[in-house]
């Protein structure tokens, strides 16, 4: 289905001008520099917020984690833990060096971006086994009710299995799992692919969807430890927050994984972005972008306000 007009204008551009590409094993590398080149140069750092390379203790017989520690000035009010995207297949902490400070300057906060392992190089559970390093490592210095777990597309596919696999290693919960267009099951794309006709035309498509997760996968069984729509019950999970977009390849998986959410009696603040495709909010001067990012602070303010 052609769904070019149902786009919201000001996101055309970006449909129009993303490369596109047809996704495997071999065309992997030359799709990842492509993407690392459209990352723009970090700008400066915001007056006080310093940024350091850290190696996190890694789970036992597993590597130690590499991640990125932003620090605000003064006293964190708390930590950010921040999974980046990229299908699971692609993706660094460097790419969102300038979001990540402008949060710990914004917030007060330190943010921890881990370099999760990367698939088909590593396959499940591999990176949520770096993610889980780096939530326990963020628990051992911060308390957990001030501790949110966010990320983006993949991201937030780490950011549920993580909290998930958390659940049997911490006292307690964190604050808030803060969820932008997660990616949460390996169905979407396949034979069994349950996504609205409109969505996931542009930019992140079923096909590239089907390839990261057999990337991931790798012919595994979608069991819970890695797989969020497989999770048997969410009935202790933290409150969460999402944003999607209307048109993104995510927008029905998320819908059934916010009332899968609310069901089970989880708090759920669930935020739809008419006309808005995967990744809409790397367009900063868009209306609909705008509104993404005030609901997106709002979230994360109300958990390191609060006294």
């Amino acid at each position: 289905m052609n769904t070019r007009h149902l786009h919201d204008p000001e996101l055309l551009p970006l449909i129009d001008n993303m490369p596109s590409f047809s996704w495997s094993d071999a065309t992997l590398p030359t799709i990842r520099e492509t993407f690392a080149a459209l990352q723009p140069e970090p700008a400066p750092l915001p007056a006080g917020v310093s940024v350091e390379e850290i190696a996190i203790p890694g789970r036992p017989g597993e590597p130690d984690v590499r991640a990125l520690r932003f620090d605000p000035p003064g006293t964190p009010r708390g930590l950010l833990l921040h999974f980046h995207g990229g299908g699971m297949v692609m993706g660094r902490p460097e790419h969102s060096i300038d979001r990540n400070a402008s949060l710990s300057a914004q917030l007060g906060v330190t943010v921890l971006a881990p370099a999760y392992r990367l698939s088909p190089e590593h396959r499940a559970p591999a990176a949520v086994m770096d993610g889980l390093a780096a939530l326990l490592f963020a628990a051992h210095h911060t308390p957990l009710e001030r501790i949110v777990v966010t990320g983006d597309s993949a991201g937030g596919l780490m950011a549920v299995s993580v909290v998930a696999a958390g659940r049997a290693h911490l006292p307690g919960r964190v604050a808030l799992l803060h969820l932008v267009y997660p990616m949460l099951d390996p169905a979407t794309g396949g034979p069994d692919c349950r996504a609205l006709p409109t969505s996931g035309e542009f930019l992140w498509t079923r096909q590239s969807n089907r390839y990261g997760w057999d990337a991931y996968l790798d012919g595994k069984d979608p069991v819970a430890a890695h797989v969020p729509a497989a999770l048997e019950d969410v009935s202790d999970f933290p409150p969460v927050w999402i944003g999607t977009g209307s048109l993104d390849l995510f927008f029905a998986e998320n819908l059934r994984f916010a009332a899968r959410l609310a069901g089970a009696g989880v708090s759920v603040d669930m935020n739809v972005y008419s006309g808005a495709p995967h990744a809409f909010n790397i367009v900063p001067e868009a209306a609909v972008t705008k509104r993404f990012t005030r609901d997106y602070l709002e979230a994360l303010q109300r958990v390191f306000a609060a006294e």
